[in-house]
């Protein structure tokens, strides 16, 4: 394969003289080319070019290769095209308008633009740390005279979790039914019970189930993948380290675990949530369970649809309230840090501030009033 290398001033290098056997020696050539156009304006083509470059390292020893085939996508099929050869730093706020208006016009959902939008932050972002761009301007015209919205946290939608009768009516019922209605509603019982994720729960195997110590073991997820097609189901280890995790859990959910390994008879290495001969789970058919299956409001009584991730964060909360320090949920929640889970669930630490002070009134008690 010939090497050739996006220059700052937007233009395409001659294929190389020879193959370079190596990404080093590539990388050599590719730094002295850009040396060559001198001062020329970058243009976001070459920034492009940089940050799929880090990303191709970055990525592949984190195993997520499947979100770099996304953002080249994004690249390559929608920003290259219209935005390649402008210069980054004379991008203006129209400029970008057009852009975004161009992409909806082309019938792409405004979810998949604000993926695109995203991409495109990002590679400014890594423009920036380069000394190549001096701002953002893609969060600038976001955020530009916009007011903020009540009901909204950092700019995702407030999940009201459900209060401990709430939870209490959901439990009581998933238990008493989950055998006749749909191992989806067992699935729905762990994720009240433990907190985790829909595709982590799916990915649990039996020899992550340990009866005695009563914990269970998550180091697999069940996802979608996209790329390359076709779009299927695959079984991948966790993001992080910290998402590998043992927790502990009640003797409610192992006895109903036990009773599920008893229906199924599946043991050892096979996954506790699965079709007939070993194929994976879709996490969303759960999803659609509560949709158009559990009786939450007429049976159960509750508000809202308790959807698998609704489950997590009110084990969250409920936790917290209950006075467990931060850093135990975060560990269980499978959070790479403590303060992931303060950015989350910052309102079951509030509310329960003025405790903290009652609690240490009562430890010291009277002895320290002043005669």
């Amino acid at each position: 394969m010939r090497h050739s290398v996006t220059l700052p001033n937007g233009k395409r290098s001659r294929p190389l003289g020879r193959p370079y056997p190596t990404r080093e020696a590539a990388e050599r050539a590719r730094d002295g080319a850009k040396e060559t156009a001198g001062s020329a304006p970058w243009t976001w083509g070459a920034i492009f070019d940089e940050l799929l470059d880090e990303l191709s390292v970055e990525f592949v020893e984190s195993r997520q290769e499947s979100y770099l085939a996304i953002v080249d996508r994004h690249i390559r099929l929608h920003l290259r095209p219209r935005i390649g050869s402008m210069v980054a730093r004379e991008t203006t706020s129209r400029g970008l308008d057009r852009l975004w208006r161009d992409l909806r016009d082309h019938s792409l959902s405004p979810k998949y633009v604000r993926n695109i939008r995203g991409t495109l932050s990002m590679a400014a972002t890594a423009a920036i740390e380069k000394e190549v761009l001096d701002r953002n301007i893609v969060i600038e015209r976001r955020s530009r005279g916009r007011r903020p919205k009540s009901g909204r946290r950092q700019g995702r939608p407030l999940i009201v979790p459900f209060n401990e009768q709430e939870a209490i009516r959901l439990r009581r019922w998933l238990v008493a039914n989950w055998h006749r209605r749909s191992e989806n509603a067992l699935v729905l019982l762990c994720s009240l019970e433990t907190g985790a994720r829909r595709g982590e729960t799916l990915g649990l195997r039996w020899t992550g189930v340990d009866y005695e110590a009563g914990t269970l073991t998550y180091v697999e997820q069940v996802l979608w993948i996209t790329e390359p097609p076709p779009r299927r189901l695959e079984l991948r280890p966790l993001k992080t380290d910290e998402s590998e995790r043992t927790i502990s859990v009640s003797p409610l959910l192992l006895d109903q675990l036990r009773l599920h390994q008893e229906r199924v008879g599946r043991a050892g290495d096979e996954l506790v949530f699965s079709h007939p001969g070993g194929r994976l789970r879709n996490p969303d058919k759960v999803n659609d369970f509560v949709s158009r299956n559990l009786p939450w409001a007429t049976d159960i009584g509750l508000p809202r649809r308790p959807q698998p991730h609704l489950l997590r964060h009110t084990h969250a909360s409920l936790l917290l309230a209950a006075g467990l320090p931060v850093t135990e949920v975060s560990a269980r929640l499978g959070h790479s840090i403590p303060s992931t889970t303060l950015n989350f669930y910052a309102h079951a630490v509030e509310a329960h501030r003025d405790r903290t002070a009652l609690a240490w009134d009562t430890l010291l008690g009277d002895d320290a009033a002043p005669d």
